[in-house]
């Protein structure tokens, strides 16, 4: 395979986070990940299974939290599909616009 740099292979326009435990360390990455400029006009879904847990350790966040069986793909699925919709990157509208720079 030839290799490709950033952004050839793929431009999502939003990604999944999972933050398990130990919460800490996978906010901190999570955290690094979001000031990469190549993130800047990217969203990110951040999940977890236990939101006051994680908020406990890193204080409050924009978490959402997935509960179920272990590998429920359908279950994250509906969830982050609430999670676009209820900030308007349903199906239907897509990604917002990138911000301008002033």
């Amino acid at each position: 395979m030839k290799y490709r740099p950033h952004g050839e292979q793929h431009d999502p326009a939003a990604i999944i986070f999972d933050i398990p435990p130990p919460y800490d360390d996978n906010w901190t990455v999570v955290s690094t990940l979001r000031l990469l400029p190549s993130m800047h006009d990217r969203g990110v879904v951040i999940t977890t299974t236990h939101k006051a847990h994680l908020e406990r350790r890193v204080g409050p966040t924009e978490a959402v939290e997935i509960v179920g069986k272990p590998n429920d793909t359908q279950e994250v699925l509906e969830a982050v599909k609430r999670e676009l919709d209820s900030i308007g990157w349903g199906a239907s509208k897509g990604p917002p616009s990138p911000p301008v720079a002033r």
